[in-house]
């Protein structure tokens, strides 16, 4: 480094000014082998990244599922311990309400704007959703369904899943998410808080 500095003070004492100016550029440039590692340092890193914000964003709209069928899990609970009386006003059997297949049907989402179904793409009208008092006013990933897997909730041991399955990626993979609930001895309905789940993020 003495050296170098000994030589530019030479250099700048002749008034030797164009070969000082050649020299302090050298020193300034960057070589081709260390712009191809600066390079390659950058792929491998926005390799990293890139997919790991991907799998980040689509983890966080699975927060949408996870609160829906929380939803309708308390919903249904409610409903199968509330009393219903036929028009003549007797008093009908606790049950399951009604079972429905995918609303809206899955892969709907993929093909909307921002792959995010409007509100209006879903039929929320029928009777089910209705007892349950849930609609979507609101652009949504998932589909929901309800499936009566015993019985119809009129006797112990019955079950009845909610579940939801959306497409994040648009891969044609489906993530499930389902909340079980079952008719116990004595009538009473249980299940716990935990939701199962396959390929959250697909």
């Amino acid at each position: 480094m003495e050296r170098l500095l000994n030589a530019l003070q030479s250099m700048f004492l002749r008034g030797d000014s164009t070969k000082l100016m050649a020299h302090i550029q050298r020193m300034r440039a960057f070589t081709l082998v260390e712009l191809m590692i600066v390079v390659a340092i950058t792929g491998l890193l926005a390799a990293i990244a890139v997919p790991a914000y991907l799998q980040y964003i689509r983890r966080a709209r699975t927060t949408e599922a996870i609160a829906n069928l929380r939803k309708l899990y308390d919903s249904t609970v409610t409903y199968i311990e509330s009393e219903h009386a036929a028009v003549d006003g007797a008093i009908l059997p606790k049950t399951f309400p009604q079972a429905v297949d995918w609303n809206p049907a899955r892969g709907t989402c993929c093909g909307q704007t921002g792959q995010k179904c409007a509100p209006g793409s879903a039929n929320w009208t029928g009777p089910t959703w209705q007892v349950l008092n849930f609609s979507l006013d609101d652009p949504f990933y998932y589909s929901y369904e309800t499936v009566n897997v015993i019985g119809d909730g009129s006797h112990g041991g019955d079950q009845y899943d909610i579940e939801a399955s959306g497409d994040l990626n648009c891969d044609s993979i489906y993530s499930l998410f389902r909340r079980t609930l079952k008719i116990g001895a004595g009538f009473p309905v249980t299940g716990g808080s935990g939701i199962y789940s396959a390929l959250e993020t697909e």
